[in-house]
């Protein structure tokens, strides 16, 4: 699950990047690309703190993928009515 979760993030960046790279030389121009690219830079830094302010973790790939398997496997735990104590 938290894999995924990463794929699914480096296969958004990649679109993005592909997709400012075709509009910028093929399509438009920097001089119209330039606005884009730096809102979606805004965009993305907003995101990383509000990722920091709802999980209260450093914006990391380490801390990203810690939090996504310990909520999977929170969630995996309730469904079986595990505790998490005995078993560590």
């Amino acid at each position: 699950q938290a894999n995924m979760v990463m794929m699914a993030g480096l296969l958004t960046l990649s679109a993005q990047f592909g997709a400012f790279v075709y509009t910028t030389y093929f399509m438009f121009g920097w001089d119209i690309m330039e606005a884009f690219t730096y809102f979606a830079g805004q965009t993305m830094l907003m995101g990383a703190y509000v990722y920091f302010l709802m999980v209260k973790r450093d914006h990391s790939l380490e801390s990203m993928w810690e939090v996504s398997r310990d909520r999977f496997r929170t969630r995996l735990f309730r469904k079986y009515s595990l505790n998490a104590d005995e078993i560590e």
